[in-house]
């Protein structure tokens, strides 16, 4: 005949194992975990497609960047007309 608290035991053993194997990184059980995360998971794709948290796009702020002797030199604001052959790249409204 069987202890009563063989079952329970057993129970608190496998529910114990799980947890382990559930936290750890093991090359077993991560593409299982990435799957199911995958699968079921939260990411940004899926929130902002399912229409309840509306997109919003974040312009970068003005930066316009000038050729110099060392490395590129970027500024908030368009420098003088007299700059603009240096000018090399840059966001925000063309500079006059």
């Amino acid at each position: 005949m069987r202890s009563t608290f063989a079952a329970p035991l057993a129970v608190a053993l496998l529910l114990a194992l799980l947890a382990v194997l559930v936290g750890c990184d093991a090359p077993y059980i991560k593409p299982y975990a990435d799957e199911f995360r995958n699968q079921y998971g939260w990411n940004e794709e899926r929130t902002l497609s399912s229409g309840w948290i509306p997109s919003r796009s974040i312009s970068p702020d003005p930066a316009y960047c000038y050729r110099t002797l060392a490395s590129a030199d970027c500024y908030a604001e368009a420098e003088p007309a007299r700059e603009k052959p240096r000018l090399i790249g840059g966001t925000g409204p063309a500079p006059e």
